[in-house]
């Protein structure tokens, strides 16, 4: 069915109103209405249809006028005429026959009907929509869209509340701040020292002081400082007038002291000590970590195309290694792995090469005994990088199966578990819903769970965990007749607590050979999983 235009005139002829769905010059649609008049005469009073050479003319009188459907003599008259009996009742809804109308109010309601008839018709086609759908759209009305708005409202007021609070707290902390300065003390209660200056007047600028209350953090150096400082007011140097914990001397220590850390080395003030036990702490909440904990993580980016054929696979990965207490610094980790010669590794620079390749019992260490890793930071230590196009490869394969039946487009998915990794967990398989589709798919069959995301126009596959016992299993589902190609690209996302390699950490021994207690955590996730490309 293809449907040129949508036109309504009165019985002389007058265009009331034209719409037209495929592109066609404005001589041509004028020339076409101008025509229908004419044929009238020689249609018979048991027919609402004409035809001429090219197109039909499908109409239906309504009161002093002529509802008009104009199509090509190809398209399914039957069909035609349900959408000319539908367009009535569009009509009788959103411009009802008045009296008195008047011309602004005549306008406004046949834009209301040209907008009603593009939800019915797209392109030339029928669209799957009932005169209530039709409503429905035209009044835009959407729960979702109310309780978001409703939970901004909410979030304002309560940033405003926040923003209330804050300023009244921010002047009550300024009128104490003007008590102060009148009472000529400071917030700590202390007033200037004897040369004059503040309490930031005894340290030199390059003094390493802690965050909390300017506490200067090695006393022999608040001494050596204060004594130089004195001898410097004796001589009529000008005390500093504020406290200062950071300066550029500061900042090239530290500079230097975290050059030193990704050396290998083990420093004791380093500034990053500091944040090593909020790290712990955030990892410790989800399980127990101890003094040296390893992390293995695995990331894919896996490809088929719309036909199912896998086209490549990349994987990556890496182990890293953090440790909280020095005592524990210089360890040995001793490894196994069952990769290929397909996977290509790599050791940190400072890590022995000889005690990792070329080796039946790979271990990691330090290429210097004498030094220690770094505490507090997450540092790498090894990494490797697989790339294949064997489809066996492939952890999981997906396959994607539009196909039309009796007006309907059904759509078939499939995965199945190579057994390349033993368990999957969290897989998801994301399919596009084609955006004529006017509701939620129909959900024919399905192992696992299958919802609609109206927001994103996406059907989510979900199966929790999969292995030997679920290696396979599918998904049906069926919406309006549309173009296959609407469905891809199809993505799935997925994990496992094991890796490509099977690497795993034996043991960790200490600096005596003793052996020291580890924790460890692997994970293999997917970077991106894609079927089919974007067209």
């Amino acid at each position: 069915m293809v449907v040129l235009a949508a036109v309504v005139t009165n019985r002389a002829g007058k265009l009331v109103v034209s719409r037209q769905f495929v592109e066609m010059t404005r001589m041509r649609i004028e020339g076409l209405i101008t025509a229908f008049p004419k044929l009238l005469g020689s249609a018979g009073s048991q027919h609402t249809f004409v035809e001429t050479e090219n197109v039909r003319y499908l109409y239906h009188p309504m009161e002093g006028l002529y509802l008009v459907l104009i199509t090509s003599k190809q398209s399914n008259i039957v069909e035609d005429l349900e959408t000319l009996k539908l367009m009535s009742k569009l009509w009788v809804e959103y411009c009802p026959p008045t009296e008195d109308e008047e011309e602004d109010q005549e306008i406004e309601c046949v834009f209301d009907f040209v907008n009603a008839l593009d939800e019915v018709i797209s392109i030339g086609y029928r669209e799957q929509v009932t005169v209530a759908q039709v409503r429905t759209n035209m009044e835009m009305s959407s729960s979702e869209y109310r309780m978001y708005k409703e939970i901004e409202a909410a979030k304002q007021a309560e940033a405003k509340e926040a923003m209330r609070k804050k300023v009244s707290e921010m002047d009550a902390t300024k009128r104490t701040d003007k008590g102060y300065a009148g009472s000529g003390l400071g917030k700590t209660g202390f007033g200037s020292t004897a040369g004059g200056g503040s309490i930031g007047s005894m340290h030199g600028e390059g003094d390493d002081m802690s965050a909390n209350n300017g506490i200067v953090s090695e006393p022999n150096s608040f001494n050596n400082d204060y004594d130089s400082n004195t001898a410097a007011a004796d001589k009529g140097k000008k005390p500093t007038k504020k406290m200062s914990f950071t300066s550029k001397k500061t900042a090239k220590s530290n500079a230097l002291l975290d050059a030193l850390e990704k050396d290998g080395e083990m420093v004791g003030g380093s500034s990053s000590g500091a944040a090593a036990p909020a790290v712990v702490a955030k990892t410790q909440a989800g399980g127990t970590v101890e003094a040296v904990n390893l992390s293995i993580e695995e990331a894919a980016t896996i490809s088929y195309d719309e036909d199912g054929n896998f086209n490549s696979m990349q994987v990556q990965g890496r182990i890293f290694l953090q440790i909280t207490d020095k005592d524990q610094a210089k360890v040995k980790i001793h490894i196994n792995h069952q990769a290929t010669s397909d996977f290509q590794f790599n050791t940190h620079p400072n890590i022995k090469k000889d005690a990792f390749f070329g080796v039946s019992d790979p271990w990691l260490m330090l290429a210097k005994e004498d030094r220690a890793f770094p505490c507090g930071n997450s540092i790498g230590i090894l990494k490797w990088r697989y790339q294949t196009s064997d489809d066996s490869m492939s952890p999981v394969s997906v396959t994607c199966w539009p196909s039309n039946q009796g007006g309907m487009t059904h759509c078939n998915l499939e995965y199945n578990l190579t057994g390349v990794l033993a368990e999957l967990e969290d897989f998801v398989v994301r399919i596009p819903i084609p955006g004529s589709a006017a509701h939620a798919p129909e959900i024919i069959d399905v192992d696992g769970d299958a919802t609609f995301d109206s927001r994103t126009n996406e059907l989510l596959w979900r199966v929790t965990s999969m292995d030997s016992s679920n290696d396979s299993g599918a998904l049906e589902f069926s919406v309006p007749q549309c173009n296959h190609q609407e469905f891809f690209p199809v993505n799935v996302d997925f994990t496992s607590p094991g890796t490509m390699c099977s690497m795993e950490v034996l043991e960790v021994v200490g600096a005596g050979g003793a052996p020291a207690r580890f924790s460890k955590q692997t994970a293999f996730k997917v970077e991106s999983y894609q079927v089919g490309s974007i067209q």
